[in-house]
């Protein structure tokens, strides 16, 4: 999804193998995390009263959750620096996403009229590719624009001096962890409790500071200032246990409902908690660094190989059969985004 195999940081001199080995391997874990998530929603979902899909469900979901910021974050760490030409970097990266967006728009969409049998305008088509609701995961992509977008505001914070560099950065990542996090949550949790609308004083602060920004700042500057891996597998640990707890509560709790949200603070700790343990792993094969530049079009493909698969084969997953499921889908959308790979006109839309 994040492109390190047609972006200039990734052959930097300044970035050591170590830093290359383990971005591959966070862009193949977050990918697979993706594919996760996705076949968690395939039915069966009612839960049987003690047994262990009670919990192993929920489990599975709060693990899976953190792919896209992850993905940012790893966007932020090779892209954002010093020096940057804003033409180049703006035609390079637009060139990545642009040709990927629209072939798998057009796919998808053919895809809903032929087993959907979806009546679709041409105007019609046009308004949901344009809106990225063509497929109901390609509002990545938007995501992806948006980032991009930022990233030559964001290095404008690496051109100062060390000294003035990172008190700026952690000034910025504490106003959005305030605003897109904390600030909603607490305000959810007081609405809840009092009946009082908080949210709406909040609600233009939140779009400024909010969105996945924050992410792509946070991954560069953890890539820059890794975190001790104890905290970080406490934070993991802490952040899973207590999320999944939240989860299993929220029909019963609307706080526990708040707290479990995607931007909840819990969340963000198992964002950075994956994030920094993987720094620390130093694991290279050269197909783990085939299969990390293969994740844009693993991402494209998985949902119409869960959906054919679901359709031809009535599956119907509980338990493990979700991991193996997910392992299965992902290995074969790698097998196919390697075929494609081979064709040099199909090589740009996949790889």
């Amino acid at each position: 999804m994040t492109d390190s195999s047609h972006d200039p940081p990734v052959a930097s001199s300044t970035q050591s193998p170590d830093r290359l080995a383990w971005i591959d391997l966070l862009r193949v874990i977050a990918a697979f995390l993706v594919v996760l998530d996705h076949c968690t929603v395939i039915p069966p979902h009612a839960n049987v009263e003690g047994s262990a899909n009670v919990w192993f469900e929920p489990l599975l979901k709060v693990i899976a959750k953190p792919a896209v910021p992850i993905f940012v974050m790893i966007s932020g760490a090779l892209l954002i620096r010093p020096s940057l030409d804003l033409g180049v970097f703006l035609r390079r990266r637009l060139l990545r996403l642009l040709p990927p967006f629209f072939f798998g728009s057009a796919i998808y969409l053919i895809y809903r009229i032929v087993v959907f049998e979806n009546t679709i305008s041409l105007l019609s088509c046009l308004r949901l590719i344009w809106t990225g609701e063509a497929y109901f995961h390609l509002w990545f992509f938007y995501v992806l624009f948006g980032v991009y977008l930022a990233i030559p505001f964001l290095s404008l914070c690496w051109r100062q001096q060390a000294s003035e560099r990172y008190p700026l950065i952690i000034f910025f990542l504490a106003i959005w962890l305030a605003f897109y996090s904390l600030f909603p949550t607490l305000a959810a949790m007081l609405e809840s409790a009092t009946e009082y609308s908080f949210n709406s004083g909040l609600s233009p602060y939140v779009g400024f500071f909010g969105g996945f920004v924050g992410y792509a700042m946070m991954g560069k500057y953890l890539a820059d200032r890794p975190i001790n891996t104890s905290l970080a597998i406490g934070m993991l640990l802490a952040g899973i246990s207590l999320t999944t707890t939240a989860v299993l509560l929220a029909d019963r709790y609307q706080i526990a409902s708040i707290a479990a949200r995607g931007n909840s603070p819990l969340r963000i700790l198992i964002i950075v908690g994956i994030y920094a343990i993987a720094q620390q792993i130093t694991f290279r094969h050269a197909w783990l660094s085939k299969i990390s530049s293969w994740t844009l079009g693993i991402y494209l493909l998985h949902p119409l190989i869960i959906d054919v698969s679901q359709r031809l084969l009535g599956l119907k997953l509980s338990g493990v059969g979700v991991i193996v499921t997910a392992l299965c889908v992902f290995s074969l959308s790698a097998c196919i985004v390697l075929i494609i790979s081979q064709s040099r006109l199909l090589r740009r839309v996949m790889v």
